[in-house]
């Protein structure tokens, strides 16, 4: 989950379909080599928002409704 400007949402996704597929599916290929078949699908997202040029900031404080949080 993030939550993003609406100009974010835009140059991530609001593109031709056959581009952006093909963006996700070899970006795909790239990380399942890299870190194996079972690499965590965040890794993607990440990958993908990077090459887009865009900046990830983390939310420490960010309160999600009936999230609970589970200790291990």
């Amino acid at each position: 989950m993030f939550s993003a400007y609406p100009s974010a949402i835009e140059k991530l996704f609001l593109r031709p379909y056959n581009d952006y597929f093909d963006d996700i599916h070899n970006l795909d290929k790239f990380l399942q080599k890299k870190y194996t078949k079972d690499y965590e699908g965040s890794i993607l997202w990440t990958n993908y928002i990077k090459e887009r040029e865009l900046d990830i900031i983390q939310d420490l404080t960010l309160q999600i409704p009936n999230c609970k949080s589970k200790s291990y």
